[in-house]
């Protein structure tokens, strides 16, 4: 993975009160070893996990999740999770 510089027009950004939010990736061989060592239990990926919800549930975990009020760190999506 290369990093490059990107000119940002900090002028526009204030004028138009803009909002800057970065990110980091990882290259598909990182996300392939990680998937790896999941899939063979190295990493015991469950104690990341804390809570998990279905469909119905996720716009109330979200909100629990960006209060800061609890300490969730992972909000697993299941779909079909029936809270069993």
């Amino acid at each position: 993975m290369s990093y490059a510089s990107v000119p940002i027009n900090t002028l526009l950004v204030v004028l138009r009160e803009l909002e800057l939010k970065g990110s980091i990736g990882y290259t598909t061989a990182e996300f392939d070893t990680a998937m790896s060592l999941m899939a063979k239990k190295v990493i015991q990926t469950e104690r990341f996990v804390s809570s998990t919800v279905n469909l119905d549930g996720v716009q109330a975990a979200f909100e629990r999740l960006s209060s800061g009020e609890y300490p969730d760190v992972k909000i697993l999506i299941q779909p079909l999770f029936t809270g069993k």
